[in-house]
């Protein structure tokens, strides 16, 4: 019953400490070739039902990316994950970029973004057998004022799940940092997705018939960066 619940919930928030983290290992061996390898634990996803559920993935990622002269850009990244209630996802993108102006700087490009669960469960986190998404991208940042820096972000395209539907999807996202020193930032950001593949109810079973209403998110929240 939900007294017993309650119980259980505040007994294992009593007891539980979640550790998450983001590791990151480059290599750089030239101007033309980044090789990256990432490693991380995370919440399945940023909303209540997963983090009160302990709905947790282990990433395994790899990169490569190919920048043949300093205004173009090719890369291709491939993720495998581990879910702790069993589930698995293989995840895959390749982005293309070109450069048109700088100081500040402004890229547009293309971004092909696939992924594939093995099983779809309702624990909290969106999960559909497959995923396809072709999308536009911008790119434009550069330097605001002294110490001050500005980054945005932005995509819009179609997408493509099952179970599920396609539709339109756009995502965006804006920094505003500050650099105390080299090795010392602060940046203050906000993020914004709506999708019409997915179902605007906040359960993770995909629906077989898309509603009325898109998936939206926002996001807001500070970063400090030491080097």
């Amino acid at each position: 019953n939900l007294e017993e619940e309650s119980r259980r919930l505040n007994r294992r928030d009593d007891q539980d400490v979640t550790f998450t983290h983001e590791t990151a290992l480059s290599l750089i061996p030239s101007d033309v070739f980044r090789f990256d390898l990432n490693l991380a634990r995370r919440y399945a996803d940023e909303n209540t039902r997963s983090i009160v559920n302990d709905i947790l993935a282990n990433d395994f990622g790899f990169a490569v990316e190919v920048t043949p002269d300093n205004a173009t850009r090719l890369s291709g990244r491939a993720q495998y994950s581990r879910y702790s209630d069993g589930n698995e996802r293989v995840w895959g993108q390749i982005q293309f970029a070109k450069r048109f102006t700088a100081m500040p700087y402004l890229w547009l490009g293309a971004t092909y973004t696939a992924f594939d669960f093995s099983k779809v469960v309702d624990n909290g986190y969106w999960n559909p057998d497959q995923y396809q998404s072709l999308e536009a991208s911008v790119h434009f940042y550069g330097n605001l004022a002294e110490r001050w820096f500005f980054d945005i972000q932005g995509g819009a395209g179609y997408a493509l799940s099952e179970p599920g539907s396609g539709g339109f999807v756009a995502s965006g996202t804006a920094r505003l940092t500050y650099e105390f020193d080299p090795l010392a930032s602060f940046a203050l950001y906000a993020s914004h997705l709506v999708s019409y593949a997915r179902s605007s109810d906040d359960s993770g079973i995909p629906q077989q018939q898309g509603d009325d209403e898109p998936f939206t998110r926002w996001s807001v929240g500070g970063q400090l960066r030491l080097r």
